[in-house]
């Protein structure tokens, strides 16, 4: 048994919501995961190609496409590519960054101005996934 504090809310339910409908209907990856820690709302994505990991599972002949997503999922591991930031709370603006890969940084950095969650959504989400993520700055 663990007695801690109740963290007051930062981030509202309304916002996660926003940004799962935008990985929804915006994104073309279908495994990812959404994280809320304090003020940042995290993305994270697969490390593997699902659609490879799809072609290596279908000689199993599994009794529906359910199960085999299931054992997929099983398969994979995530990384943090995407984060947005409270910044304002009364205005409810957020700033956004990207992790970067390139060796010397190997950390976040700013890819926009602070603006609405909903404009930075629309805006980045549909970039996960492709190459096009990788030259946001």
């Amino acid at each position: 048994m663990f007695l801690q504090k109740v963290q007051p809310k930062i981030i509202t339910d309304e916002e996660v919501a926003k940004v799962e409908k935008g990985m929804k209907e915006l994104c073309s990856l279908n495994y990812y995961r959404i994280d809320v820690r304090k003020d940042t709302i995290f993305i994270y994505t697969a490390n593997q190609d699902e659609e490879k990991l799809a072609e290596v599972y279908k000689p199993c002949h599994f009794k529906n496409e359910t199960i085999m997503q299931q054992a997929i999922n099983i398969c994979l591991t995530y990384s943090t590519m995407l984060k947005f930031t409270l910044l304002n709370e009364e205005k409810r603006t957020f700033t956004t960054q990207r992790f970067c890969f390139l060796g010397s940084i190997d950390d976040w950095i700013y890819i926009d101005l602070p603006n609405t969650l909903e404009n930075l959504v629309e805006k980045y989400v549909k970039h996960l996934g492709h190459n096009s993520f990788y030259e946001l700055h």
